[in-house]
């Protein structure tokens, strides 16, 4: 498979302590054919979203 020819999605979560429980951003990114298709992110003011 060429990579323009890829479709996947990469996913980034950041965390405001070192408690698997303090996710404060979670930011997605979706790749069609070696373009950027679509993305989302999410911020959170409270540390303990998940």
């Amino acid at each position: 498979m060429l990579m323009n020819d890829a479709r996947f999605a990469a996913i980034d979560f950041e965390k405001a302590t070192n408690e698997g429980s303090s996710v404060c951003s979670v930011e997605i990114v979706i790749v069609r054919d070696g373009q950027i298709a679509d993305s989302f992110n999410s911020h959170s003011a409270r540390a303990k979203l998940l």
